[in-house]
C-alpha cells in the first residue's frame, strides 16, 4: 500500500478513537442552580454536557430572576414561599444606598443582616424543594448518575447526599474560604492572604498580624452567614451532620477562577481551575452595534456595564457618567435599563441588554468598565482588555484588589466618583501603556493551557459519571474513621458511671443493653426476671438521665393485628455528653459551696453567741491579753467548728475519685460512630433464641395429634425474631391418661374400704362370696354399660350390692329365701332401711335374684331417660366418598380441603341447621 493511502487510513483511525473518547452512552445530570449571575456560568457547562449526549434536569424555583427553560435541558418546576415582588425586594436590599453613601460601622452590621435574609429566603426556598414529597419521589425514580450544584446554597449537596449520587460543585467560592476549609485544604495565615484584608501574597509583618485578626473575626461572622444553613442541614439529615461535613463529599469542585486572577495557595487535586469558562466562544456583532464600534476609528470604544443584576442607578449618578462621557474621544456602548430626560450623547449607545464577551474581542475595545464580578474579570482578561471597577457588593472589592494590584486595572468608588475623577481614572488607562501590556501578559498566561476550560469541566464531570464519584483524589487521613462497634471504653464509661451513681437493678438493666443494641422490653422481662412495673421503674429513671433511648414500634401479626412494643437502646453520643455536663454540674456545686465556706463565721462567742468571720479578726485581738475576745460582752471567743476545713480539699477529692471515668472521657473524646451503632435496630438475643428452640422442640415431642398444627401460631418479627409457639390439644386427653393408668398396677385400697369397722356388719368378701348368684347379673350389668363405664361404676355396684338381699337360686327358692331374710336379720342389727326393705318384700310376691337384678337395672335406665332428654345419631358428613362425623370434620379444617362442591354444600347447610336448632 502506498504512503499516500496509509495517511488518509491514519487519520481516519485516529477520528474514530477520538470519537470512541467520548461516552458510550448519556447519563443523567440532576442541576441544582443557584439563582442570578452563577446561573450564567453554570448554563454554559450545562448546555455543553446537553450536546454531548447527556440528559440534564434543571430544578428551577417557580419565583426566579434568571433561571429559564430551554431546549437544551429539561426543567422541574417547584413551589417557593415567597413571590417575585419578595425576591426582588430582598436583592434591591443588597445593593440599597451603594450608590449614595460610604459604608460604615453599622452599615456593615446592616448589610450582614441583609445578606443573611436573602439566604434564609433562598434556604426557605430549598426547603420547600426538600419537603416537597412527590418531586422528591419522581427526581429519586429516575436514576440520576450525579448532581451539578453551586455549593452557595445547601440544596444540591443534600439531594446528593439523600439520593446518595456524586456531587460536581461548580463555583467561584465560598463565604469564610469554606470551600478550602471543607477540603481542609491547607491556609496559614502567615502566606494565605484572607479575604477583605487588602493583602497579597506578599506581607510585611503588621499583614501577616492583620491577617490573623482578620481570619479570627472570620470564624464569627460565619456562624451567623451560615447558621440558616446548619438548621437546615441537622433538621433535614440529623444533629451529626454539619454543612462543612457535607460539602466535603464534594467528588469534583470546579473552581472558576486560576492563578493569573486568585493568590497561589495550596488545593487538593480534586480542586479543578475553569476560569474562563465563559469566554471561549465568540460570536459576530449586530450590525447596528458593529457600525457603532466600528466607526470609533483609532480611538476605540468603551464597554460599560455593572453586571446582570445592576442594570441603571440614580439619575443624579447617572448624569455624572453622561458629562465625563461627553468630554472624551471614545464611544460608549453601556448597559441601561432608566429613563434619561436629557440627551445622550452621541458617542454613547444605550442597550438593555449587549453581548459583553464579543464587544471584548473586537479589536478596539480600550477600556471594559465593570463591578467586578468573576463572570465579567475572566472575559478582560481573555480578551485583554485593561479595567475601570466600580465594586458594588459582596466579593466584588476582594476581586477588584486582586487586579489592581496586578496593575491591570483602576478602581473608583461607585458613591465617591464624580466627573473628574472618572475623567481622569479613563483618560490614565488608555494612555498609560502599562495597563494594555500587564492585562496582554496575563492574558497569554491565562491562555496558554492544554485544554479549554469547558472542555476540563466536561471530562471531569463524565469522569465522575464514569466512576461513581473520585474518592481516589480526597484525602483519607481528613476523613475521620467511623467505627462499626463500640469500642471497649465507651462501653466501661457506661458500666462505671452507671454503678457509681445508680442502684444495682439500673445496672444490670444497663448491661443487658451494652451487650445488646437493641433490646424489646419483654425480653428484658425474660432476660431480668424482673416485674414488669419494677423494670419500667428503673428503665424510665435510666430515660429520664439521658442513658437510654426508647423506640416504639407497631408490628403486625400474620392474623392482621397489630401490638406495639417498646424497643431502648443506649445513644453513646448523647451518653457522652450527658457524663460530661453531669460531671460540670457537680464541680460548679463544689466550687459553689467552697465560695460560700469562705464567707461564713470563723469564730464563736460561747456567752453571747456572736459570730465573726476572718475579716473582723483585727477587731478581736485583745494585745493585752494576746487572745481574741467579743467585741460586745469581752469573752474569749473559739473557733467555730461546724465550718468545713477547706473547701479545696472537696475540690481536690472530686476530681481524685472522678479520675477514671476523666480518662475514659479523653480517650473517647474523637471516637466517630457509625449511624447504625447510634440509632441501632433490634437484634435477636441468642441465649433467648435458644431457649425458645429447645422449649419448641420439647413442645413438638410431648404433643402428639394430627393436628396440632392447626393450633400453632407464629408472631411476626424481623426474621423469626421474638417467636412463640403455643400448641394446646383438646383431643383424646382422657384416652391417653387411660393407656397410662393400664400399665399401672392398681393401688392397694385401705382396710376401712375393704372390712366395716362396725360389729356386726357385713364384710364386702363375704358379701361377695355368699351372693354368688348376684355376681354374673352385675357381670352382665357391667358389660351393659361398656368398659369405660365398668371401671367407673365399679365401686358403686360394689357398695349397692353389699346391701341387696341374697335369695336362694331357681325359680322355686321363695320360702327360702325369706327364710334366710329373717335368719340374717335376727343375727345382725339391721338398719330401719332394712327393715322397710323386709316388710316391703314380705308383701309382694317373691321375684328371682336376677329378674330382680334386670328390673333393677331396666329402673336406673328410665330414671336416665326422665333425667336426660334422648339425642338422636350424630351427624355425618361426606368427605371425598366416606362418611365423617360433623364433629370431627368441625375439629380438623383440612377435611374440608378434601372435600367436593357438593359435599362442602351439604356441610355448610348442616351447620346452619344445627345453629338453627340450638339457638332458635
Amino acid at each position: 500500500m502506498s504512503g499516500e493511502v496509509w495517511f488518509p487510513a491514519l487519520g481516519l483511525v485516529a477520528w474514530l478513537c477520538c470519537l470512541s473518547l467520548g461516552p458510550a452512552q448519556g447519563g443523567k445530570v440532576l442541576v441544582v442552580p443557584v439563582d442570578g449571575s452563577h446561573w450564567l456560568s453554570m448554563k454554559i457547562l450545562v448546555k455543553e454536557l446537553s450536546h454531548r449526549g447527556h440528559e440534564a434536569v434543571v430544578l428551577v424555583p417557580e419565583t426566579s430572576l434568571l433561571i429559564h427553560g430551554s431546549k437544551s435541558y429539561r426543567t422541574e418546576m417547584y413551589q417557593v414561599p415567597f413571590t417575585k415582588a419578595e425576591l426582588d425586594g430582598a436583592f434591591n436590599q443588597l445593593k440599597d444606598g451603594v450608590f449614595l453613601k460610604p459604608p460604615t460601622i453599622t452599615d456593615l452590621f446592616i448589610n450582614i443582616q441583609r445578606l443573611v435574609n436573602f439566604t434564609s429566603m433562598q434556604v426557605g426556598a430549598c426547603e420547600s424543594l426538600l419537603y416537597n414529597q412527590p418531586l422528591m419521589s419522581k427526581l429519586k425514580s429516575e436514576g440520576f448518575d450525579l448532581v451539578l450544584t453551586d455549593p452557595f446554597l445547601p440544596c444540591g449537596s443534600i439531594l446528593s447526599h439523600v439520593f446518595s449520587i456524586p456531587a460536581v460543585y461548580f463555583l467561584r467560592g465560598l463565604p469564610c474560604e469554606l470551600d478550602s476549609r471543607a477540603n481542609h485544604c491547607p491556609a496559614p495565615v502567615s502566606y494565605v492572604p484572607v479575604a477583605f484584608t487588602g493583602n497579597t501574597d506578599i506581607m510585611n509583618f503588621p499583614q501577616r498580624v492583620k491577617n490573623m485578626l482578620m481570619s479570627i473575626l472570620e470564624s464569627y461572622v460565619c456562624r451567623v452567614l451560615y447558621y440558616n444553613f446548619e438548621d437546615l442541614v441537622s433538621r433535614y439529615l440529623g444533629n451529626d451532620i454539619t454543612y462543612k461535613g457535607l460539602l466535603s463529599n464534594g467528588a469534583i469542585w470546579l473552581l472558576r477562577y486560576d492563578f493569573t486572577f486568585e493568590w497561589p495557595k495550596p488545593l487538593l487535586p480534586n480542586m479543578v481551575f475553569i476560569g474562563g469558562i465563559n469566554c471561549a466562544k465568540k460570536a459576530p456583532l449586530p450590525a447596528d452595534l458593529k457600525e457603532f464600534v466600528e466607526g470609533s476609528g483609532d480611538d476605540g470604544f468603551i464597554v460599560f456595564t455593572l453586571g446582570s443584576m445592576v442594570s441603571d442607578m440614580p439619575k443624579k449618578k447617572a448624569k455624572q457618567f453622561l458629562d465625563a462621557f461627553r468630554q472624551i474621544p471614545q464611544r460608549v456602548v453601556w448597559r441601561y435599563t432608566g429613563n434619561f430626560t436629557e440627551d445622550v450623547p452621541k458617542n454613547v449607545k444605550l442597550m438593555k441588554w449587549l453581548p459583553q464577551n464579543d464587544l471584548l474581542a473586537h479589536p478596539k475595545a480600550k477600556v471594559f468598565m465593570t463591578h467586578g464580578g468573576t463572570h465579567g474579570i475572566y472575559e478582560g482578561i481573555c480578551n485583554a482588555v485593561p479595567m475601570l471597577m466600580f465594586p458594588l457588593f459582596g466579593d466584588q472589592g476582594d476581586n477588584v484588589h486582586h487586579l489592581v494590584s496586578r496593575g491591570v486595572a483602576e478602581k473608583l468608588l461607585i458613591y465617591d466618583v464624580t466627573t473628574e475623577t472618572l475623567l481622569v481614572a479613563i483618560k490614565k488607562i488608555i494612555n498609560d501603556k502599562s495597563y494594555k501590556e500587564k492585562i496582554t501578559t496575563l492574558s497569554d498566561i491565562h491562555l496558554d493551557r492544554p485544554v479549554e476550560p469547558l472542555d476540563l469541566a466536561v471530562f471531569w464531570t463524565e469522569f465522575v459519571m464514569r466512576h461513581k464519584g473520585a474518592a481516589h483524589l480526597r484525602q483519607k487521613m481528613i476523613e475521620p474513621e467511623v467505627l462499626t462497634e463500640v469500642p471497649a471504653a465507651l462501653k466501661r464509661l457506661a458500666k462505671q458511671v452507671v454503678r457509681g451513681f445508680f442502684g444495682v437493678e439500673h445496672a444490670l438493666a444497663l448491661d443487658v443493653l451494652i451487650r445488646n443494641p437493641c433490646v424489646r422490653e419483654e425480653d428484658m422481662l425474660e432476660l431480668l426476671k424482673f416485674d414488669r412495673k419494677q423494670l419500667r421503674s428503673v428503665l424510665n429513671t435510666l430515660k429520664a438521665d439521658k442513658f437510654v433511648k426508647c423506640r416504639m414500634r407497631v408490628e403486625t401479626a400474620p392474623d392482621g393485628k397489630t401490638t406495639r412494643h417498646n424497643y431502648y437502646f443506649i445513644n453513646y453520643r448523647v451518653l457522652v455528653n450527658v457524663v460530661k455536663y453531669k460531671l460540670d454540674h457537680m464541680r460548679r456545686r463544689i466550687e459553689t459551696d467552697e465560695r460560700d465556706s469562705t464567707n461564713r463565721a470563723s469564730f464563736r462567742c460561747p456567752c453571747c453567741f456572736s459570730t465573726f468571720t476572718d475579716l473582723e479578726a483585727n477587731q478581736l485581738f485583745d494585745p493585752m491579753t494576746g487572745t481574741f475576745r467579743c467585741t460586745f460582752c469581752q469573752t474569749e471567743v473559739e473557733e467555730d467548728a461546724s465550718v468545713c476545713s477547706d473547701g479545696r480539699t472537696l475540690v481536690a477529692r472530686f476530681n481524685e475519685q472522678i479520675e477514671p471515668i476523666y480518662a475514659l472521657l479523653r480517650e473517647t473524646e474523637d471516637v466517630n460512630l457509625s449511624q447504625d451503632l447510634l440509632e441501632p435496630e433490634p437484634a435477636e438475643i441468642p441465649a433467648l433464641k435458644q431457649s425458645r428452640d429447645r422449649a419448641a422442640a420439647a413442645a413438638g415431642l410431648n404433643l402428639s395429634g394430627p393436628h396440632r398444627e392447626a393450633w400453632s401460631t407464629k408472631g411476626s418479627s424481623y426474621a423469626d425474631m421474638y417467636t412463640q409457639n403455643v400448641v394446646i390439644s383438646m383431643e383424646e386427653q382422657e384416652e391417653q391418661q387411660r393407656q397410662a393408668m393400664e400399665g399401672k398396677a392398681p393401688k392397694e385400697r385401705p382396710v376401712w374400704l375393704t372390712e366395716s369397722t362396725v360389729q356386726g356388719a357385713y364384710s364386702e368378701p363375704d358379701v361377695i362370696k355368699s351372693s354368688g348368684d348376684v355376681a354374673p347379673v352385675a357381670q352382665d350389668v357391667t358389660a351393659g354399660h361398656g368398659i369405660g363405664h365398668a371401671d367407673e361404676n365399679e365401686e358403686v355396684m360394689r357398695a349397692l350390692l353389699i346391701h341387696e338381699k341374697r335369695g336362694v337360686a331357681g325359680p322355686g327358692g321363695g320360702g327360702a329365701s325369706t327364710a334366710a331374710r329373717k335368719l340374717t336379720s335376727s343375727k345382725a342389727n339391721a338398719s330401719d332401711s332394712e327393715s322397710d326393705t323386709s316388710e316391703s318384700d314380705d308383701d309382694s310376691p317373691s321375684v328371682p335374684p336376677a329378674a330382680a337384678a334386670q328390673q333393677r337395672v331396666a329402673a336406673e335406665e328410665e330414671e336416665d331417660d326422665d333425667e336426660f332428654e334422648e339425642v338422636g345419631d350424630e351427624p355425618m358428613v361426606m368427605v371425598g366418598g366416606r362418611q365423617f362425623s360433623y364433629r370431627e370434620v368441625s375439629q380438623r379444617p383440612e377435611l374440608v380441603a378434601q372435600m367436593s362442591a357438593q359435599e362442602k354444600e351439604a356441610y355448610i347447610e348442616l351447620g346452619q341447621n344445627l345453629f338453627q336448632d340450638m339457638y332458635f
